[in-house]
């Protein structure tokens, strides 16, 4: 029996991360160096879209390197999906025990994360929920 070869890293890893933002990159190149005619507005609807595909998938390797270095004695992990600026990204951290035996997940604090976004996305959230009826706002970030 013949075992495939690996088409790439694990999803979810440093490494796919890595390659989904050089990826990301080169869409936003590829955008900015493209031959085709087309006008300003097509061109920044399209930039729009791929520099928030290069943001998403930044978050995701600052996330899978937060993790990362919060390994120490986790007795399991916790996944997720976080809501950022750029789209709900998923997270996978180290579950650790806190002195009192409770479960404890020191990355969220560490890169700052309340109630699965950050104050950034927060705050925003905020400003539209005080702006406009708070299902829709609720919808947009759905």
């Amino acid at each position: 029996m013949e075992i495939p070869c690996c088409e790439g890293p694990a999803p979810g890893s440093i490494a796919a991360a890595r390659l989904h933002v050089k990826a990301a990159v080169d869409a936003v190149v590829a955008l900015g160096e493209s031959t085709a005619p087309m006008t300003l507005a097509a061109f920044e609807a399209a930039a729009w879209t791929a520099v928030m595909a290069l943001g998403h998938a930044l978050t995701a390797l600052f996330l899978a390197h937060a993790a990362a270095r919060g390994v120490r004695h986790a007795v399991g992990l916790h996944a997720s999906v976080v809501a950022t600026r750029f789209g709900r990204v998923p997270f996978v951290r180290p579950v650790v025990r806190d002195r009192r035996g409770r479960k404890d997940r020191p990355t969220d604090r560490a890169v700052g994360l309340r109630g699965g976004t950050s104050f950034g996305t927060l705050a925003v959230i905020a400003r539209l929920c005080a702006q406009m009826a708070f299902g829709q706002a609720r919808n947009l970030f759905g």
